[in-house]
């Protein structure tokens, strides 16, 4: 299934997964056993995306989150039917130096990372 999973992503994105530990590939159930929609499926995909990686964290992994992937091949190699959503694919393993990644990866590992400021980014209450 590794290398099913592989074949799917997108361009770079091939690039994280060649030595990791795990590929886990996240999804969610559209619906319940009645048919109704699971409204919160998304929030609780994302929550348990975001536990597991700190978690992996924690025990000294790194986590690649890809989005990039052929979402359709993922669902009919794995069989998913139409309930099944396939949302992002985790890449897991103990991060590597930055000069073994390809040179346009290379580049963008080491460069220094911009932050907006937090009043770009908060919602203030309005007085």
């Amino acid at each position: 299934l590794f290398g099913q999973l592989h074949d799917c992503l997108a361009g770079f994105n091939k690039a994280w997964t060649p030595r990791a530990a795990a590929m886990v590939l996240l999804a969610i159930e559209t619906v319940d056993a009645e048919g109704k929609p699971r409204r919160w499926a998304h929030y609780d995909a994302g929550l348990a995306a975001s536990l597991l990686t700190v978690e992996a964290h924690a025990r000294g992994y790194h986590v690649h989150t890809m989005a990039g992937f052929d979402h359709d091949a993922v669902k009919a190699f794995l069989n998913l039917g139409d309930t099944v959503e396939p949302l992002t694919i985790l890449a897991i393993g103990k991060i590597a130096p930055a000069d073994q990644l390809e040179e346009v990866l290379h580049a963008r590992e080491i460069a220094d990372r911009q932050r907006l400021p937090l009043d770009d980014l908060l919602i203030r209450p309005l007085s």
